[in-house]
């Protein structure tokens, strides 16, 4: 087990565990954001044998984003482990949940453990939508094979552990637009500055007290 004690203003101390998973199939699902990208770091860091799948919704940037940061993670740690893709288009079967939809597509009988970068939503109202339908932690029950290490904190600590371990390249990677990248690179942009995940970054980073190098 590794722990990593991470502080924010928003609920004092937290601890983020980095399970030491001694199994030989271990998804991580790769989608180009902070969360995401920060676990297949620390995955890889701690030397946990780990297959980083893309779910493909049929958003090429957004697979453009995945792959910026495991070929990243690849670089730094002198490996060539290849991004695998899971399609899954726009499929509504499986409640509609990529996640699910995406482990039923890779054969989930065949998987020890899933890990996902789920984490909370921020303790504020957003003013343009609502938040997203996270996994809950008291639901995770449900899922035994899901490892969610970030379930229980929101994005102002994901940032912060990401700045105490001096991984500030994940920030100028990874994307944060919940405008698909097809329609923002129609209008011209790279972030709409107005969407929930907009707005949530920029939330965490002022919590933090740090600037946002990212451009995406």
């Amino acid at each position: 087990m590794n722990i990593y004690k991470v502080n924010t203003s928003t609920h004092g101390e937290q601890e983020i565990s980095i399970k030491n998973l001694n199994t030989d199939v271990n998804v991580i699902f790769v989608s180009g954001g902070i969360d995401s990208a920060l676990l297949l770091e620390l995955y890889t860091r701690h030397n946990v044998h780990i297959l980083p799948y893309y779910i493909d919704r049929g958003e090429p940037k957004e697979y453009e984003a995945a792959k910026r940061i495991n070929d990243k993670v690849n670089e730094r740690y002198n490996l060539q482990r290849e991004l695998k893709i899971a399609h899954v288009g726009h499929d509504n079967s499986y409640n509609g949940n990529p996640l699910v939809k995406a482990c039923m597509k890779i054969g989930y009988e065949k998987i020890d453990k899933i890990i996902s970068g789920d984490n909370t939503n921020p303790p504020y109202q957003n003013p343009t939508t609502p938040p997203p339908d996270r996994t809950a932690p008291e639901d995770m029950h449900k899922y035994p094979k899901w490892e969610s290490p970030l379930l229980h904190v929101d994005k102002s600590y994901i940032i912060q552990l990401c700045l105490d371990i001096e991984c500030e390249w994940i920030f100028e990677l990874s994307r944060s637009c919940g405008l698909y990248f097809n329609e923002c690179e129609d209008l011209g942009i790279l972030r709409c500055g107005e969407c929930f995940y907009c707005t949530e970054r920029s939330w965490a980073f002022g919590i933090v007290g740090s600037n946002d190098p990212g451009q995406y």
